[in-house]
Order: C-alpha cells, then structure tokens, then sequence
C-alpha cells in the first residue's frame, strides 16, 4: 500500500474513532431500543460506540409488515422465526428488483409477517444474533423508527402516527403533507428513493439523535 493510501485510511479510522468515542461521552441514555424497518438501527448503535439492543440490526422490512409488528411488539418478539426459501416470499419479485439481483441472504416469518436478513450469511447466523438480541431489548425505553423508503402513500403515515408508543421517528420525503413532532423530513430522501443508498449520515445532518436520546 502506498504511504499516502496508508496515511489516508488511518487518519479516516482514527476520526471515526474519536467521533463515536465523542458521541458516546456526550450521551446520556445507553440503554435503548431502536426498533427500524431498515438497517438505520444498527448503524446508529455502531456510530455511538453502543452494543446492539434490538434484534432489527441489520435486517429490512416492508411497510405493511414493519406496522403490522409496530402493532402488537409482545405478540411477534415471542414467535420463533421461520426460514423460508425467498421465492417463497411475498415481496420476492420486488426486493430483487430493488437490488437487481438475485436473494443471497436468510428470509424468515415471524407468524404473519416476514423478515428480510439483509446483513447476514446464513440462517444460523440470523437466528443467533436474533435471539441474542431480543434479551437485550429494555422494554421500557423502546423507538419506533421509520423511513419512507419503500411507498409515498400517506395512509402509512397515518398509521405511523397511530402506533401505540410514546417513543416515535419517521424520516420523511418533501412530498409529505402530513406534520408532527415525530415527523423529520429528509429532503436528501427524495434522491434516495430513486438512486438507493443510506440514509443515516442525512438523517443525523437534520435531526440531532443524541439529544433525542438524553431527552427519552
């Protein structure tokens, strides 16, 4: 490796060293649970320095699943997962689409709703970290966060808005017509939506995390 490309990469990891070790001193609330439907979860545990308090990281779920589990938490974080062969699934033809290629990764139900391990290997994998991380859940400091990636329709604003937890984020698109406190537009979203990518570093430029999470 040339001495600048060396000199490069161990300036970014130090700095992203000094950034989550600096994140983490400035929070107060280390006990939480971010319940996504994408992988925005676990990267904001990873950014603060924090072992991962949900058994979401690192997995994708569609809308009307993601509500339907919002909905009735107890309910679904008490089944077992279900391994399923993603041609199976009912949104198959739809998340190869997205990624344009073929599905590598676990897919499971959790009685009526599926999840989509994005990040993981292999089954075993999946239903480890899962269980492993459903006992470090604190029920009593949950968030409920969610992108409008997946649909513009509006009803899952409202339905959003209806869950029933004090603890809620949903980063929306500009086109959005319906306001809240626990609503944050992400105009960035928009190109997103088209293009792909992550939404964290956004996300984080227009709403301050740690100081939602002091204030919890």
């Amino acid at each position: 490796m040339p001495l600048s490309d060396f000199i490069s990469d161990s300036i970014t990891s130090l700095s992203i060293r000094f950034n989550r070790f600096y994140n983490k001193v400035r929070l107060n609330n280390k006990k939480f649970t971010i319940i996504s439907n994408n992988c925005w979860g676990g990267l904001i545990y990873n950014k603060l320095g924090l072992e991962y308090q949900s058994p979401t990281i690192g997995c994708g779920i569609m809308d009307e699943h993601y509500f339907k589990l919002c909905e009735n938490l107890n309910h679904y974080f008490a089944q077992k997962l279900e391994f399923i062969d993603p041609h199976q699934s009912i949104y198959y033809d739809i998340r190869r689409k997205r990624y344009k290629k073929e599905i590598d990764y676990p897919v499971a139900r959790l009685d009526d709703i599926e999840i989509w391990f994005t990040h993981y290997k292999s089954k075993n994998e999946a239903k480890e970290k899962w269980e492993r991380r459903l006992k470090r859940m604190n029920p009593n400091k949950i968030i409920i966060k969610w992108s409008q990636r997946n649909s513009m329709d509006e009803a899952f604003v409202k339905r959003f808005l209806a869950l029933p937890h004090a603890n809620k984020i949903a980063f929306v698109a500009p086109g959005c017509k319906i306001s809240d406190k626990s609503i944050i537009v992400i105009p960035e979203l928009e190109m997103l939506n088209r293009q792909g990518g992550d939404e964290t570093p956004y996300t984080i430029k227009h709403f301050d995390i740690i100081k939602y999470l002091n204030s919890l």
